[in-house]
């Protein structure tokens, strides 16, 4: 990762994500978005996507939350991805990854839709070439 990420944040959650979560699409899909939002608004590219570094907060309304914790193991990106689909290229190229999309392949297929529904017409041309 990053030697200087610092982010400030309250204490989140009340337990680490277990694995079976990750086969949760309405618990995952809030994680992809805030992935992607990250690379998108600050060229920040988490990559650690995993039990424990994602936080679990039920609340009384039987609302369940999930947020990424443990900032440390993250890609600076070099420039602004010009779509969705491009940073999830930009993702199956690194190797921890996947590894990551091969255990958790909701999450994979997760992160296939949102670039897919966000492509640009550079990367949509580049696709067609494929």
């Amino acid at each position: 990762g990053e030697f200087s990420v610092c982010l400030r944040s309250p204490f989140v959650g009340t337990k680490d994500a277990v694995n079976e979560m990750f086969e949760n699409r309405d618990l995952m899909k809030p994680i992809v978005d805030a992935v992607l939002w990250l690379a998108r608004t600050w060229l920040l590219l988490y990559i650690d996507i995993r039990p424990p570094n994602l936080r679990i907060c039920e609340k009384e309304d039987g609302v369940t939350k999930v947020y990424l914790i443990d900032y440390d193991d993250m890609v600076l990106l070099k420039e602004k991805p010009c779509c969705d689909f491009s940073t999830v290229t930009t993702m199956w190229k690194n190797e921890h990854v996947q590894k990551v999309f091969n255990q958790y392949k909701l999450l994979a297929a997760l992160f296939d839709e949102a670039g897919n529904a966000h492509v640009c017409e550079v990367c949509l041309l580049g696709r067609a070439k494929i």
